[in-house]
């Protein structure tokens, strides 16, 4: 069974694909390779990285295997992401396999608490990698913090069993870890890049950028009721107010989905023609679109124009492509394929 295979990574590297020769892959380049790949015999990957580090961790060398499975291309490792396409396309990404250098322990931030009546310590360290623990006379929870990070602070929430963790990471971005502590135990409420962060007695409320060409921010607000939290709502807002102004035609079906991706209808139909939006309930771009989390160019079509692309991720991540006709900037008709 024949496939297009194409090979990206997130660092630069020399790929060796079983007796072929090696192939050097930059970083978020692409490179195309047409092969042939049996049942039973899978083809051998070995990639090393052509840099040492990937900001504080070793980049180390790794071997995986793509083999064929009911006529699906399989991996064998989870450092091996792959996206199915279209017309057997595949493309399969090379992650980082990363080794941290430990070195002496350097506390970033330490914060004591009292948790129904037991003192409770919470410590952001690096020694190596940057991580939250948190102990009483044990150890209750520990974490690795991916990014790099400084200016740390750790509080508790007045008389609610929730600690938020503030920090900016090397993009001077704030960084925020939510953790909410139920019978003696920690879990993640959320960890993401935040814009801002607000409490009250009784809810927490969470403003997230979400960098799209709309300049959409994500409000998440929870109820906090003692040692837990419960999700309240969640919508979209304008970060500047009112949304920007797209004046490429080739940008239109992206600026579309992204304002599908954050459920507003309301300006996603302002890129419809008048014809088209009276056609279409909400429901139906909903359904007709999926649940997809990723908007990205249909770089493998051999015919490009006027197509896009949507990735799905439930059991595999899959790529669906729809061809998009415009109307004096706004979209007339799109279909799958």
């Amino acid at each position: 069974m024949s496939f297009f295979i194409h090979f990206k990574t997130q660092f630069d590297a020399l790929l060796e694909i079983n007796t072929l020769e090696p192939i050097i892959l930059s970083q978020n380049a692409t490179s195309a390779v047409s092969l042939e790949v049996v049942d039973n015999y899978p083809l051998v990957l070995k990639t090393t990285p052509l840099q040492e580090k990937f900001e504080h961790k070793k980049l180390l060398p790794y071997a995986a295997k793509l083999n064929v499975q009911n006529g699906i291309l399989e991996k064998s490792s989870p450092l091996l992401q792959i996206t199915e396409y279209p017309n057997g396309h595949y493309e399969v990404m090379f992650l980082k396999n990363c080794l941290a250098e430990h070195k002496k322990p350097v506390i970033l931030s330490q914060h004591s608490y009292s948790i129904k009546g037991k003192e409770h310590t919470a410590t952001v360290f690096f020694d190596g990698i940057y991580q939250i623990s948190i102990q009483d006379k044990d150890l209750l929870f520990s974490k690795e913090i991916l990014p790099e990070i400084d200016h740390v602070t750790i509080e508790k929430v007045k008389n609610k069993d929730v600690l938020i963790v503030d920090a900016k990471n090397k993009n001077n971005e704030n960084y925020t870890l939510i953790l909410t502590c139920k019978n003696n135990s920690y879990e993640v409420l959320i960890e993401d890049i935040v814009e801002k962060v607000e409490q009250n007695s009784d809810t927490l409320t969470i403003l997230k950028k979400q960098n799209d060409m709309a300049g959409h921010g994500i409000v998440i607000e929870f109820e906090l009721k003692n040692d837990i939290a419960i999700k309240k709502d969640e919508y979209a807002v304008y970060i500047n107010d009112k949304p920007k102004q797209i004046a490429l035609p080739e940008l239109v079906p992206f600026a579309f989905l992204e304002a599908l991706a954050v459920n507003n209808y309301t300006l996603a139909r302002t890129y419809l023609t008048d014809e088209l939006n009276d056609s279409l309930e909400d429901e139906h771009l909903e359904a007709y679109f999926g649940d997809f989390v990723e908007i990205a160019p249909a770089e493998y079509e051999q015919n490009a124009i006027n197509k896009i692309v949507v990735i799905e991720e439930n059991k595999k991540r899959q790529a669906k492509v729809f061809e998009v006709l415009l109307e004096k900037n706004k979209i007339s008709n799109f279909s799958e394929g």
